[in-house]
């Protein structure tokens, strides 16, 4: 038996490797499987357990209330941490970072309306709602949101202390502006980011931060 579970459209689980659901619905194209086929064309949500988190396809418009409700039970239930977001559109699959199943079903509400589907830039960095940070995902950035409002926006070198408190630091990029200018420049890079080799990543500090092989992604 498979590690996933499929949400059909009564909101019944059913695991992915059931052979009484293959009978249920029938014949399935072999060259998408049973998961794939079920999200694809027949609105089911499919929830596969990762390592970090889990990973929940779906398509817009395809799916049902029943099937977003049980859904949403599996995934308060096992208490994944983050999740991937797999979107179907379109023919193709595009994929986003979730912080767990309260921004998931944000997500999903839009989405079970089934209008036009606004694409989420690819990169590595999402924007978060500030609600999110009452999440246990976000516990360690607590201290330093509630250092950047006591000090209304100034941050002074007290971030870097709360920084290693949290063990925050390895993974931090800090930015500031030059005094009378529109330039801002890395004054950290964490040695824990590995977009690239730590040697280079000290080369960063004082350098522009649109200044990067991604332009758009500094930009």
């Amino acid at each position: 038996m498979a590690d996933g579970i499929l949400i059909d459209e009564k909101g019944r689980r059913w695991p992915d490797g059931s052979w009484e659901l293959v009978r249920r619905l029938g014949t399935i194209p072999t060259d998408l499987g049973l998961a794939a086929h079920a999200v694809r064309e027949r609105g089911f949500i499919h929830i596969r357990p990762q390592d970090t988190g889990a990973r929940v396809a779906l398509r817009p418009g395809g799916f049902s209330l029943e099937a977003l409700a049980g859904a949403l039970y599996e995934l308060k239930e096992r208490r994944f941490p983050r999740l991937i977001l797999a979107i179907f559109i379109e023919g193709e699959w595009f994929y986003e970072m979730l912080a767990g199943a309260w921004e998931f079903a944000d997500r999903a509400e839009h989405l079970l309306a089934g209008g036009p589907v606004a694409r989420r830039q690819p990169w590595l960095a999402a924007e978060r709602d500030l609600a999110a940070l009452g999440l246990p995902a976000f516990a360690q950035m607590r201290p330093l949101v509630e250092l950047w409002q006591s000090t209304r926006g100034r941050l002074s070198f007290d971030v870097s202390a709360v920084a290693e408190a949290t063990d925050l630091r390895h993974r931090m990029i800090l930015i500031r502006r030059h005094i009378r200018t529109s330039r801002h420049v890395f004054a950290h890079f964490g040695a824990g980011i590995e977009v690239m080799p730590p040697c280079q990543s000290l080369l960063m500090i004082e350098r522009d931060v649109h200044d990067q092989p991604d332009s758009a992604y500094g930009a």
